[in-house]
């Protein structure tokens, strides 16, 4: 995946699976990134939805994550 996208991007590009917590790791990380539009978060229905409702306390919650990243209040499927 990461060559490819690479390749369409025309920029280097890094991969960083943080993996455990049932994807709350990953999720905090790319939650708490500085918002300067270089970080993407790809999870599935578990780490995006399910987690937010279980782990409130967490980066996963809707609320912190609205709060870093504009794009994401916007998003019509959040």
């Amino acid at each position: 995946m990461q060559p490819r996208m690479a390749e369409l991007l025309g920029q280097q590009l890094v991969i960083e699976n943080r993996g455990g917590a049932a994807g709350n790791i990953g999720l905090e990380a790319a939650a708490k990134s500085d918002p300067d539009g270089y970080t993407i978060f790809l999870g599935n229905i578990g780490t995006i939805a399910i987690n937010a409702a279980v782990f409130r306390s967490s980066a996963s919650s809707r609320r912190a994550i609205s709060s870093r990243s504009p794009r994401w209040s916007t998003c019509r499927a959040c």
